[in-house]
This record gives structure tokens, C-alpha cells and sequence, in this order.
């Protein structure tokens, strides 16, 4: 009897693959993302956010790489998008926060501050903007589309068609 129940749970709870999904970006994702909207984002950042993910979702399709089913088929039966796109449109967001803000406010001012002295030689980090300026390329956003609350908004959602190069 107990076997029984054990199959017929270990069934039951592999058929909700959505519901993992939505449980998933409820819970786990929110935690992942917490905060990145002011990282600079790296490549390596990038890829172990990504592999993170992607292992996340494996172990909720109970699929292994063994398996070789591809992410893109994996992601669309949890119905998770790539969190890449998903950053983008977290830091998007953010930066529409701090364009429609007043020039007085602090958080403004600090992020429009220009820190005097001298640069190391070499190439300089990447930074918050330069992943900004990446972002917005990608999405076809400028500077003062963020005035405009709804556009930006609907625009920091719209997911980048992934064949499109940039």
C-alpha cells in the first residue's frame, strides 16, 4: 500500500510542471534576483545565474543532462523565461525608477555623480551603465522613453526574440 502511494505521488507531483514553474519564480527566483537590478553584470555572473537556473529547472522536470533535452524545451513546458531577459527587464525597470525621479532626490544625485581621480591603467570594469547601455540596445529603448511610464513598462516586459542578434 505504501509503494502504491509512493508511485502514484511521485506521478502526481511530476505532472505539475507549471506549477513548479509558477512556485519557482514566486519563491526561489525572487530570492535569486534579489538586489541584481544594481549589479554590474558580468559574463560569469551571467552563465552561473543561467546554469543555476537551468539546473533548477532539470531537477523540477525530473530530467538530467543525460536526457539531452534541449533548455529552450525544458524552460517552455515550466513556462519559465530566460532569466537572463529576465534581469534585463529588472534592471530596465529600475532605471526607469531613477529617470523619472526629481533631481533632488539623493538616490538621483549619487547615480548622476561623477567621482573625480585617476583611472588604473588597463581597461576599465564594466559598469552599472555600460550593462544599462547594453540593455537598452537590446531592447531598442532610449534615455527618455522612461518619462513615459506605461510605454517603458510594457517595453521592460517585451521579451527580446532571441534570434535577433545584439
Amino acid at each position: 500500500m505504501e509503494e502504491i502511494q509512493r508511485v502514484v505521488k511521485r506521478t502526481v507531483w511530476k505532472s505539475f510542471v507549471k506549477l513548479k514553474g509558477r512556485l519557482y519564480k514566486a519563491c526561489v527566483r525572487s530570492v535569486m534576483c534579489y538586489g541584481v537590478e544594481c549589479w554590474a553584470m558580468k559574463i560569469a555572473d551571467s552563465r552561473r545565474m543561467q546554469s543555476t537556473e537551468m539546473r533548477m529547472i532539470r531537477l523540477m522536470c525530473g530530467k538530467t543532462t543525460r536526457d539531452r533535452l534541449p533548455s529552450a524545451v525544458l524552460r517552455e513546458r515550466s513556462d519559465i523565461e530566460d532569466i537572463e531577459e529576465h534581469l534585463r527587464g529588472l534592471r530596465l525597470r529600475w532605471f526607469g525608477h531613477l529617470e523619472r525621479m526629481k533631481e533632488m532626490n539623493l538616490t538621483r544625485r549619487v547615480r548622476e555623480e561623477n567621482v573625480g581621480g585617476r583611472l588604473k591603467r588597463g581597461r576599465p570594469k564594466k559598469s552599472w551603465e555600460d550593462t544599462l547601455k547594453d540593455d537598452m540596445k537590446r531592447r531598442d529603448l532610449r534615455t527618455d522613453d522612461a518619462q513615459d511610464r506605461g510605454r517603458w513598462r510594457r517595453r521592460c516586459k517585451q521579451l527580446v526574440d532571441p534570434g535577433k542578434p545584439g
